[in-house]
């Protein structure tokens, strides 16, 4: 029932994409914030402890440390991102397809009632 609804784009079906999109736009303005606000937080590191720019771990200086942080924790933030998408897109596919019946085959086919 679902398919042929968002087939024929009934009032009905828009509402499911309407929900699936909204879905999808909260989880990317979730994503953008908490990427943004890691990058935007690299400054204020570096302003609240200056006592780094004075020191080095393996001879590489901690500002230049600070700059390379964020870009394995936006990796892992991507990979969630990606994860979380396929999972709504999954969840919808499988609303669309609760409702649809098998299409009956012939009697001798494997799953058929006889």
């Amino acid at each position: 029932m679902a398919r042929r609804e968002l087939d024929e784009a009934t009032p009905h079906a828009q509402l499911f994409l309407d929900r699936l999109r909204r879905a999808h736009l909260s989880l990317a303005g979730v994503a953008a914030l908490a990427g943004g606000g890691l990058l935007a937080a690299l400054p204020l590191v570096a302003l609240a402890l200056p006592a780094l720019d004075d020191d080095a771990w393996l001879g590489v200086p901690w500002p230049v440390l600070l700059l390379l942080t964020p870009y394995p924790l936006l990796v892992a933030l991507a990979w969630l991102y990606v994860r979380r998408a396929d999972a709504l897109d999954e969840a919808f596919l499988a609303l669309v397809a609760e409702d649809e019946e098998p299409e009956p085959g012939p009697p001798d086919a494997p799953g058929s009632r006889r």
